[in-house]
């Protein structure tokens, strides 16, 4: 097997273990869960994914008008 070969694989297999907890993360915020499938794209993916979730509202937390007063 060439280095590029293996090292595609071991891509394959990491993008494959973090779809998973992606999708759960991707749900939880209430987004669908379709964007986790992005792991897949090499460095573009990785990218979109990470804006997506910081520049996103999380359900978890209060905005500005939800504190207490």
């Amino acid at each position: 097997m060439s280095e590029a070969g293996f090292r595609l694989g071991i891509s394959f297999m990491v993008s494959l273990v973090m779809l998973w907890p992606l999708w759960r993360i991707f749900v939880r915020t209430g987004k669908s869960p379709a964007w986790a499938f992005l792991v897949f794209v090499p460095i573009i993916g990785w990218l979109t994914i990470y804006l997506i979730l910081a520049l996103s509202r999380w359900p978890a937390f209060p905005t500005n008008h939800q504190e207490k007063a």
